[in-house]
């Protein structure tokens, strides 16, 4: 009996564990960190992604780099409160953006990138002579950017890592509340690509004597090596002459 009893029980957990998974991927709203806002205006929203390498030495704008948003939360305001409600398939991965880091956003980014192929972007770009990109009359909510491609002069840099921007942005007024900036920038940043030997990728260039060059070469040296034989054996001669 007591063995029954503990199938039982065991049964019961794995059920009850079960129907907790299926609530986890569930679209629930999230609260963010932005606090004390005014209600959404309802005016249309934008995001300027701003493609600039910059050193401390150079700064340089970069065209031609490819970027595609995806909206990965619906954005509205309970009790002067940011509230986020993911999408799919995106809600397979639980954010808690009341408490999310930078390396936390960095790591929601990179899962959330993993599920694009299931999902349609919203918006794409590609970064023009001022190395700008502007995504136009965006629907509220958290957004991830990808690059998706490069050509021209973006092809001499690394691909950013995706990232996630707010639409419209949060900006904390320093009195304990926030405003809305329904023109978000953001300026994700890049490095130059490494420059490689092409025949070898990864590896330094290196010169090497050919096969033929190297048989040439002993003979010189033995030519040379003779004929100062012959030298010294000539100069013997005259001086016991």
């Amino acid at each position: 009996m007591k063995i029954r009893s503990i199938i039982r029980r065991g049964r019961l957990f794995a059920a009850l564990a079960a129907v907790l998974a299926a609530v986890c991927l569930t679209a629930f709203p999230v609260h963010a960190a932005v606090n004390n806002v005014p209600p959404l205006s309802g005016q249309k929203a934008s995001l300027e992604l701003r493609f600039i390498f910059n050193d401390n030495k150079t700064r340089k704008a970069i065209p031609g780099a490819e970027f595609a948003l995806y909206r990965v939360a619906n954005l509205s305001v309970s009790g002067n409160a940011a509230v986020f409600t993911p999408l799919a398939p995106f809600q397979a991965h639980q954010v808690d953006y009341d408490h999310l880091s930078a390396s936390g956003s960095e790591d929601a980014a990179a899962a959330f990138a993993k599920l694009t192929a299931k999902a349609s972007p919203a918006a794409k770009a590609v970064t023009d002579q001022n190395g700008t990109a502007r995504f136009s009359a965006l629907p509220y909510g958290m957004y991830l950017a990808v690059q998706t491609g490069a050509s021209g002069q973006a092809a001499a840099y690394e691909k950013v890592d995706p990232f996630l921007a707010m639409v419209p942005e949060g900006i904390d007024q320093g009195d304990g509340h926030s405003e809305w900036d329904y023109y978000a920038v953001v300026y994700p940043k890049t490095t130059v690509k490494a420059k490689t030997n092409p025949g070898a990728p990864g590896k330094t260039k290196t010169s090497r004597v050919k096969t033929g060059d190297t048989t040439s070469l002993f003979e010189l040296v033995g030519a040379a090596l003779i004929a100062s034989a012959a030298l010294i054996l000539i100069a013997r001669r005259l001086k016991s002459e």
